[in-house]
């Protein structure tokens, strides 16, 4: 399957957003208007499951206008089901994109997880295929609008055996260096079906020839050995970095080394935004990057 990946690119000056920590979506964002600055925040996700319908109410919601409030962790006991091979739900609001991600429940911070991206089917309905591995998982909605706003929203889901939905997702954090101001690029991948004992990986910036790639090394940060890797770029490098300016689009390409095998990651600001004032950023993989289905 097509692998997407997010890239935050923070732009000095220019972008502001709320944004949550998890990976991509692939749906369709309209452009219609939404408001998600109301005092209750987002409306409810309902989850059309066969026990019957239930409403989803984020626990942690963000607004363009309003920062963001919530708890950190999903609920102890979110709402069940036991949907055979993919379970669906609807949103009442235009204008957002969702992805989910997958956790064994109680696995805390640290834990593995599959992630998913999700588009809107003709009747509005977002379809939510199980992993690839017979479970039982804390499946996290996260959406993002075209207005800047952002919801979480979890369910629990005992599934059997199907075929894998899940992708890698790939952020990368980059500030653009213009008038000066630099920062080291990071490259976090997420998802990965096994940790590679070597990651490698080129930044290239193809619209700025005269710009040399950041060379971005595998690190040790988040959690090792939970399909999660970071690659970061040496900080004395950065400083002789500066751009006259912004083109009307900027285009990102990331050359990842695990090995022998090489997979390209591309982007184009600010075409694949994923939402009005958002900092995350679509990055598209060729080959697909090989993703966790929930085996043990």
């Amino acid at each position: 399957m097509r692998v997407v990946g997010v890239v935050a690119l923070v732009l000095v000056g220019i972008l502001t957003g709320c944004t949550s920590d998890s990976g991509p979506a692939a749906g369709h964002v309209s452009k219609r208007v939404v408001r998600t600055d109301l005092p209750l925040g987002p409306q409810p996700l309902t989850l059309r499951r066969p026990e019957g319908l239930v409403e989803l109410y984020p626990w942690h919601a963000c607004s363009s206008t309003n920062g963001c409030w919530g708890a950190d962790h999903p609920p102890d006991d979110p709402p069940l089901t036991a949907a055979e091979g993919s379970v669906a739900f609807s949103f009442p609001q235009d204008g957002w994109v969702f992805e989910a991600a997958f956790t064994y429940p109680g696995a805390g911070r640290c834990g593995r997880t599959a992630h998913e991206s999700l588009e809107a089917g003709d009747d509005g309905t977002y379809v939510v295929a199980a992993p690839g591995a017979a479970g039982t998982w804390d499946v996290t909605v996260s959406g993002r609008s075209d207005e800047g706003g952002s919801l979480m929203a979890t369910f629990r889901w005992t599934t059997a055996a199907s075929d894998p939905g899940t992708d890698v997702v790939g952020d990368l954090t980059f500030l653009w260096p213009q008038r000066g101001v630099t920062s080291p690029p990071v490259l976090t991948l997420r998802g990965l079906a096994e940790d590679p004992p070597f990651a490698e990986a080129e930044l290239i910036l193809p619209d700025h020839p005269d710009i040399a790639p950041y060379v971005l090394h595998l690190g040790a940060f988040g959690c090792p050995g939970d399909g999660v890797v970071d690659l970061a770029q040496d900080d004395q490098l950065v400083g002789s970095r500066v751009l006259p300016g912004l083109h009307a689009t900027e285009r990102v390409e990331v050359h990842l080394f695990f090995g022998d095998d090489e997979y390209v990651g591309t982007s184009v600001w600010p075409d694949d935004y994923l939402s009005h004032g958002s900092v995350q950023q679509r990055l598209t993989w060729d080959p697909a990057l090989p993703a966790w289905d929930g085996s043990p």
